[in-house]
C-alpha cells in the first residue's frame, strides 16, 4: 500500500510536541490544573484529547484504512474537533481563578488547534478515494524513521493521557490550591 496519509502524519510530528509542552508545561508544571476544581471539565478534553490522538496515530502509522474504517478514523478527527472547540471555551473560566489564560499559553493552543484542523482536512482531502472501498485495514509500511516517530508519538500520547487521568483522580474532592498540588 501507498503511504496516503504521510503529509498527515509528517504534520501531526510537527504539531504533537508543541501540544506536548502545552501539556506538560503549562498545564501540568505552571498551573497545575489537575488541582483547580475550576479546570476539572477542560482537563477531561485533554485526556480525551491525548487518546484520540494516540489511537489515530497508531492507525495511520500502521494502516490504511479504507471503506468504513476509512470514516471511523475521520470521525476521530471530528471529534477530536469538536473537543478542541470545548476545550477552548472552557478555558478562561477554568483560568480565572490562576490569573487567566497566558498570551504564551494562547498562541501554542492557536497554533495547535488550527493545525489539528489543517490535518483533519487533509486526512479527508487525501483519503477522499478510500471512503468508498471495501472496508478494510490495510496494512501500510513506512521508512523506519516515520514508524518511529508515529510510536513515540502514540507513546507520549497515552502516557501522558494516564498521568493526566492520574492526577486528576488523585486530586478529585481536594480544595482549591492550584499551587500546591
Amino acid at each position: 500500500m501507498d503511504a496516503v496519509f504521510l503529509p498527515v502524519l509528517i504534520a501531526i510530528f510537527i504539531i504533537a510536541p508543541i501540544g506536548a509542552i502545552d501539556a506538560m508545561y503549562f498545564h501540568s508544571i505552571k498551573y497545575k490544573l489537575y488541582a483547580n476544581p475550576a479546570s476539572r471539565m477542560e482537563q477531561v478534553t485533554h485526556i480525551v484529547r491525548a487518546f484520540m490522538l494516540g489511537v489515530a496515530v497508531l492507525f495511520l502509522v500502521t494502516y490504511e484504512p479504507n471503506g468504513a474504517w476509512f470514516w471511523a478514523l475521520g470521525a476521530v478527527f471530528v471529534f477530536d474537533f469538536i473537543n478542541n472547540v470545548i476545550d477552548v471555551s472552557l478555558e478562561y473560566a477554568s483560568r480565572e481563578n490562576l490569573g487567566g489564560l497566558q498570551r504564551e499559553e494562547y498562541i501554542v493552543h492557536i497554533i495547535g488547534a488550527s493545525g489539528m484542523g489543517g490535518v483533519t482536512f487533509a486526512y479527508f482531502a487525501l483519503g477522499w478515494h478510500l471512503a468508498d472501498l471495501p472496508t478494510a485495514l490495510a496494512p501500510v509500511e513506512h521508512y523506519t524513521l516515520v514508524m518511529v516517530a508515529g510510536y513515540a508519538v502514540v507513546a507520549g500520547a497515552i502516557l501522558g493521557g494516564i498521568s493526566e487521568t492520574f492526577l486528576t483522580i488523585k486530586h478529585l474532592g481536594q480544595g482549591a490550591d492550584p499551587a500546591g498540588g
